[in-house]
């Protein structure tokens, strides 16, 4: 587990877990899935596994996301949105604006 850490004070630091940041994106991926890109994504991935990563190297966080499109949508649309919808919940949640998300578009999918 890597940390993102922050100094919040004189007296410490906030030290917040990779897992955090990749929850809060999976949330809002997951809504997104569900409304507006409902006909545009598929988040069915293997078993056990998240559509997002996180990984934190020097303070820097990087949001992976993987999901699979759906074969005749706007997926340059859909990645747009992804990217701006999880780069915002995270602002929205921890104000931390060094963040670079990164959409993979891993297959095509019928509907």
């Amino acid at each position: 587990m890597n940390y993102y850490i922050t100094h919040n004070s004189s007296k410490g630091t906030l030290n917040i877990s990779d897992y955090v940041f990749s929850q809060i994106g999976q949330e809002r991926l997951e809504k997104l899935a569900e409304n507006e890109l409902k006909n545009s994504i598929s988040l069915k991935l293997t078993k056990n596994k998240k559509n997002i990563e996180t990984l934190i190297d020097k303070n820097n966080i990087q949001i992976n996301v993987s999901i699979f499109a759906i074969r005749n949508s706007d997926i340059q649309n859909a990645v747009l949105t992804i990217q701006k919808e999880v780069y915002d919940a995270i602002y929205e949640a921890m104000e931390i604006s060094t963040i670079k998300v990164n959409v993979s578009v891993i297959g095509f999918v019928d509907l």
